[in-house]
């Protein structure tokens, strides 16, 4: 299972976890490579800064708008860049948390702020945003017309998610990086974790402004330090794949996409499972992503220990009796967007809900008709050896657990490319 997401506040605890999972491989017998910094390769691109460019230290941060230690840290970095007006660059990156339903609508106009009105713009929002408690959509069009923003466009961008792919970058930017919680730092590639006090900050900006002025000593120019220093840094590898052989789906298997799509992910899932309901929305986007080339196909693995996962998959499949895949479906969603509505009278319920025959659903449920089919998807999973949900099997490629939309789009590239090498041919090298 992937960590989860979360926001950092500072702890001696935390901290010291962090510093145990960044430094797990710095060996320890050499007392000088014991006290060098480890850095990780913190890429600028063309993320909003502030500060001049040519800085002797530049801070990225990861930051939720709304975070309650980001809005914390956001303070700390002004005190910070006050003391450093000219040594200073700062670099905001985007990482809105799942769990903060407003975080994301509050990047998307910091980022409509910026197409607007450029860095400057988008440093007005970034403070604005993280002065207030509200962040209802009606607060943030307040805070665009406070702002001079032209707000239709603003209603515009935040209806269609427009700036989405910049923002989802940023945040696969931070799982490489393993920046896993919000806010997290890199000063000159050094990672700091969590809201942390801005004497730990200084420490840490003049040891590097330290660095840095030896190194332009040798002839670096101050404008490729920060590229100097990080160029070598740390990256999280690549996810390892296992491989699992599972059979083309048949004609009774519930299928999404094209029958001819060059991959198919098979679903491994339960519906009481919510790591399961978890990564719906997330295979969903990968599907968007990738239209005409991934194909979805279902299989039941209820897990004993949930009481209404086997009646629930009986009831998909028998939405797939009388509708067919759009029937089952509809019928997926539905069970995944009521995971604490799965009981009997619950279920026939969402029968009349998806205007299914009633009564044929509840006969179903009666006399276990599909239980043959769900007792065939367990045998498939035992003899692929998956155990848990979800779990999905991209061609042959193997994603376990609620995983990132970016591990997804790796299975689904790598499957790709192996399809385009043909049979028999050796498995695509990792990028």
């Amino acid at each position: 299972m992937p960590r989860i997401a979360r926001c950092l506040a500072l702890s001696a605890t935390l901290a010291a976890l962090s510093l145990h999972d960044a430094r797990a491989d710095v060996p320890t017998a050499a007392p000088l490579e014991a006290t060098k910094p480890e850095r990780w390769k913190v890429a600028v691109g063309s993320s909003p800064s502030r500060g001049p460019k040519d800085a002797l230290v530049t801070l990225v941060v990861w930051s939720d708008f709304e975070c309650i230690f980001c809005r914390k840290l956001a303070v700390t970095l002004e005190d910070l860049r006050a003391r450093y007006p000219n040594e200073l660059r700062i670099v905001f990156k985007h990482h809105p948390l799942p769990m903060h339903r407003n975080a994301e609508p509050a990047a998307e106009l910091a980022e409509e702020a910026r197409a607007q009105g450029k860095d400057d713009a988008f440093w007005r929002i970034h403070d604005a945003l993280f002065k207030t408690m509200d962040l209802s959509h009606e607060r943030l069009l307040e805070l665009a017309a406070n702002e001079r923003l032209d707000v239709k466009r603003v209603e515009k961008a935040l209806a269609e998610r427009r700036h989405k792919k910049a923002i989802d970058a940023a945040v696969d930017e931070a799982e490489d990086l393993e920046a896993n919680g919000t806010p997290t730092s890199f000063v000159n590639g050094v990672r700091m974790v969590g809201a942390q006090p801005l004497e730990r900050f200084v420490t840490t900006v003049e040891a590097e402004l330290g660095e840095a002025r030896r190194l332009v000593a040798t002839g670096i120019a101050p404008a490729k330090l920060h590229d100097h220093l990080v160029g070598a840094g740390k990256v999280k590898p690549e996810p390892e794949f296992k491989r699992r052989a599972i059979a083309a789906p048949t004609r009774a298997t519930p299928t999404r996409g094209p029958r001819n799509a060059p991959v198919t992910v098979h679903v491994f899932t339960d519906f009481e499972c919510p790591y399961c309901g978890g990564a719906r929305e997330t295979v969903d986007e990968l599907v968007q992503a990738y239209r005409g080339k991934v194909r979805l196909a279902y299989h039941s693995l209820p897990l004993p220990f949930h009481p209404h996962a086997r009646e629930a998959a009986s009831f998909a499949l028998e939405a797939f009796a009388q509708r067919g895949d759009a029937g089952f479906w509809r019928a997926h969603d539905l069970l995944f967007a009521n995971q604490s509505k799965l009981g009997r009278d619950e279920l026939l319920l969402h029968a009349k809900t998806l205007r299914l025959d009633v009564e044929r659903v509840r006969k179903a449920l009666d006399e276990r008709v599909h239980d043959a089919a769900i007792d065939a998807d367990g045998a498939l999973a035992e003899q692929a050896g998956i155990s848990a949900t979800p779990t999905f099997v991209v061609n042959e490629l193997s994603v376990e657990g609620a995983e990132s939309l970016r591990v997804f789009k790796l299975a689904v590239e790598r499957a790709l490319a192996e399809r385009k090498a043909g049979p028999g041919a050796a498995p695509a090298p990792k990028r």
